[in-house]
């Protein structure tokens, strides 16, 4: 079975608190939860928390969002209303380093193949897309400072 390539790239990208956008759709999804009222579709900015082997993602939502809304997608979370194909991840293209990347990146690379597991964990935990997610439109490249520390 051929596995899905957005399913490859967030798997292991789970412990570092990718942040994506999942669109709610109430007209495509079966949704009765009690909680806030979503009439409209909308786009919500969350975490991923959790992919399993099916596909079903869990997440919570980023700060800022209400109290409520935030409350309500994290329910439908929990009860498996979204896959990861609902999961739009924001990542960062190599353009993207700061000078401390860049220097951690050329010291990573001298002593490991470009291919090598710590460099791609290294591209998960800095959010990296490698693997062109961005240019296929799998995913959105982050806004600037979104995963600053």
């Amino acid at each position: 079975m051929e596995i899905d390539k957005l399913f490859r790239d967030l798997s292991p990208r789970v412990p570092y608190g990718v942040i994506g956008k999942v669109s709610i759709d109430v007209t495509t999804k079966d949704i009765d939860m009690e909680g806030f009222h979503i009439d409209e579709p909308m786009d919500v900015d969350v975490i991923l928390t959790d992919i399993n082997i099916d596909g079903d993602i869990k997440f919570m939502a980023v700060d800022g969002t209400s109290n409520d809304l935030a409350y309500t997608i994290q329910e439908w979370s929990e009860c498996g209303v979204f896959t990861y194909k609902d999961f739009k991840p924001y990542l960062r293209t190599k353009d993207d380093f700061t000078e401390e990347e860049k220097r951690q990146f050329e010291l990573l690379t001298k002593h490991y193949a470009p291919n090598n597991y710590g460099v791609m964990d290294w591209f998960n935990e800095h959010h990296i897309d490698y693997r062109g997610l961005i240019g296929d439109g799998t995913a959105n490249k982050a806004p600037d400072g979104m995963y600053s520390n």
